[in-house]
């Protein structure tokens, strides 16, 4: 299914979804048997025990094998099928309040579990207590050659200290954290319209949305939000060639991109679709909890997002809607050239591997592995 794919696309890179048991989907067993790399399967199973902190929105379904609970689903059934990696708990916390004050009592009481993806405050936590294993070894033999290729030493020097690799590098591609077109497909379907690729397009399948009232009689036909992943404005920019809050080079010199003609021609735009009524009027103001609620309660057809932001919100769309779908596309130019779309950097989450870890290797090889799912689009 298109959803499905969706999914794909914006949760397993961008998260920890590989080890953490948050992406519901499977892996095909004719694709992962021959995989290349260092990734081959244990002999006998081994356990290993993490830490998470629960995403409450995510959905679990104890009556489907898929999606059972947090810890039993297809992810850890995966990890389990090709590597014999058995993932076990020592707590799943409820937010990251909670999940900080555990690492602080495990840190306390040397009661750790053998690996977890960390923010940078418990990682420092950790590293001060000497407690993350050098995984230099580990990350040379075991890294499969397209995972290695994700980052480079600049990024991965985040994680070195006296020469000494610290535990282990998620990456996160830097196209991931770049603006994305957000459709409803279903809406598109419902008046016989095509998916919008232009400018003019995209403003007149908004209008019809809105006209249509198919979100109810609030619909917008565009949403934005000045604070959040969900509505961006930078993808509605970049296709006038500005680029928000950002250094750009212009004949060799760095130049502020807000300062730029593209810019002012941008925001006459974006002024002229507010007095039109095509975007929501508190754009200025909406929150990330509120450009999620838009998108959640079926209010707005198209949008601008970063890759992964519209998780939360599309998996409560589709609870409430089970009809719904909404298919993501490239940023393209007005007129639908291929552009230059404004990504930040690549980004690397923290990895703790404990000191104590008898199996170090193991996170690499599911590190791997979920790299390998994603690339070669390995899903029933």
């Amino acid at each position: 299914m298109k959803k499905s794919m969706l999914f794909f696309l914006i949760l397993v890179l961008a998260a920890a979804t590989a080890f953490t048991g948050g992406s519901n989907q499977s892996a095909s067993s004719s694709n992962v048997t021959s995989m290349p790399g260092p990734m081959g399967k244990y002999s006998q199973p081994i356990t290993l025990h993490s830490a998470r902190t629960i995403d409450i929105t995510a959905l679990v379904d104890p009556n489907d094998p898929a999606i059972r609970s947090f810890t039993d689903n297809r992810w850890t059934h995966t990890m389990m099928e090709y590597l014999n990696i058995d993932l076990k708990y020592s707590w799943v916390a409820v937010d990251n309040d909670s999940n900080t004050a555990r690492w602080a009592a495990a840190i306390a009481s040397r009661q750790l579990p053998d690996f977890a993806l960390v923010t940078n405050q418990v990682y420092k936590m950790l590293l001060d207590s000497d407690l993350v294993a050098d995984c230099t070894a580990v990350y040379r033999n075991y890294a499969s050659d397209d995972y290695k290729a994700l980052g480079d030493d600049s990024i991965l020097s985040q994680l070195i200290f006296n020469n000494v690799q610290r535990g282990l590098p998620l990456f996160s591609p830097a196209y991931m954290n770049g603006p994305f077109l957000f459709v409803r497909q279903d809406w598109l379907n419902t008046l016989g319209l095509k998916y919008p690729v232009t400018m003019n397009e995209i403003i007149n399948t908004a209008r019809a949305f809105q006209q249509a009232k198919l979100g109810g009689d609030n619909t917008m036909g565009l949403m934005f939000s000045a604070n959040s992943g969900d509505g961006r404005l930078d993808g509605f920019m970049n296709m006038y060639g500005a680029y928000r809050d950002y250094w750009i080079e212009i004949n060799g010199k760095m130049a502020w991109s807000n300062i730029q003609p593209q810019m002012r021609t941008a925001l006459l735009a974006l002024q002229d679709l507010y007095k039109q009524n095509l975007i929501n009027q508190d754009f200025a103001v909406t929150t990330a909890d509120l450009a999620n609620e838009y998108v959640a309660s079926g209010k707005t057809g198209i949008f601008w997002g970063i890759s992964y932001a519209p998780v939360t919100s599309m998996t409560a769309l589709y609870d409430n809607d089970p009809k719904a779908e909404i298919i993501p596309s490239m940023v393209r130019g007005l007129n639908g050239e291929e552009i230059k779309i404004q990504i930040g950097g690549v980004s690397v989450g923290k990895v703790f591997v404990n000191k104590d870890c008898r199996y170090p290797e193991a996170v690499m090889k599911m590190l791997n592995l979920a790299d390998y799912l994603c690339r070669t689009d390995s899903y029933n």
